[in-house]
């Protein structure tokens, strides 16, 4: 028996005809690919975001200012070694005076008391000479305060200190000196004083050391001295404070305060301000002290920096880690 002859073309569209689910297959196969690819690029483009959005805090300058972020431009500057040492200030010796009579003799009048200011000159007291009978006037060398006092009327008087003054508008600073600090403390280097309490980080004062001498204790030490000026009367004798002995001074091109530099991702990082955007920058510093420090790479001169609170900017950029990969 012969069968007809069935051209390739209509076997294929019977086949379709008995068969549709091939077509949707097909179709179902060629949809899926399209989505896994453009799902795909989507991804891509969301990661690309996200690495940009990792380093990056956008604050308005009202939210800015409200919460005290403050900042600075970058640029060159003098980096100061210093050595941090502690001292107590005392009435300058130089500004001291010890009155004594200037001849035996009996005590006839006392015209101070301690704690009173006195100009040079001042009759301070009266004094009958036991040899010729006569009185004499005992008078202020110095400006000064009353610190001390050893006469009374009707007393008589030797070679024995009478009064002791002290002239405040000059006071001395004494720093003690270690051992490991001997080699750098030097006569004319520049001294920073501060407030032992660190209530303020501007110095109260500055000084230059003009001599030094050997401790007698059993640890050998060194005393700086640093005459104070105090014509303000700002200061008093007997206060505890730090100074910050400048060492050395060198001139680096990129200086930025040591508080600006923050910790994230185990890398030292830096808030950059564009207008509202605040960028995490890593840098690489070099030298410092204990208020600035020498940027190497990773900034340039002229660029806007955090200094106030930078660690608010830190918080909010790892909060919004955090909650990314959750």
């Amino acid at each position: 028996m012969k069968f007809p002859t069935i051209s390739m073309t209509v076997f294929v569209c019977m086949l379709l005809l008995l068969h549709p689910s091939l077509i949707m297959a097909s179709s179902e196969h060629e949809h899926g690919a399209n989505e896994t690819h453009d799902h795909h690029d989507h991804d891509e483009h969301e990661h690309g975001d996200q690495e940009h959005s990792e380093s990056q805090v956008t604050i308005s300058s009202a939210l800015a200012k409200q919460s005290g972020i403050q900042t600075q431009t970058v640029g060159g500057g003098v980096l100061q070694q210093r050595a941090l040492l502690f001292g107590r200030l005392k009435p300058d010796p130089q500004h001291i005076s010890h009155i004594r009579a200037r001849f035996p003799g009996l005590i006839r009048q006392v015209n101070v008391q301690i704690g009173e200011s006195i100009k040079a000159g001042t009759v301070i007291a009266r004094i009958e000479a036991n040899d010729s009978l006569r009185i004499y006037d005992i008078t202020s060398p110095i400006d000064g305060v009353v610190i001390d006092r050893h006469a009374n009327a009707g007393e008589f008087t030797g070679e024995e200190i009478l009064f002791t003054l002290a002239n405040y508008a000059q006071l001395e600073l004494d720093l003690s000196v270690f051992a490991r600090d001997t080699q750098a403390i030097r006569i004319g280097q520049r001294v920073d004083i501060y407030q032992t309490d660190a209530r303020s980080s501007q110095a109260i004062a500055h000084g230059i050391i003009t001599y030094l001498t050997a401790g007698n204790g059993d640890i050998p030490t060194v005393t700086a001295h640093v005459p104070i000026d105090n014509g303000g009367q700002q200061l008093m004798a007997g206060t505890l404070v730090e100074a910050h002995v400048t060492l050395a001074e060198d001139k680096v091109a990129l200086l930025i305060e040591k508080r600006a530099v923050q910790q994230h991702d185990g890398q030292s990082v830096v808030f950059v301000r564009q207008g509202d955007h605040y960028t995490a920058r890593p840098i690489i510093v070099g030298r410092g002290n204990a208020q600035f420090v020498e940027v190497l790479s990773g900034l340039d001169a002229g660029e806007e920096y955090v200094v106030d609170n930078s660690f608010l900017l830190k918080a909010d950029l790892e909060k919004s880690g955090a909650a990314h990969v959750h």
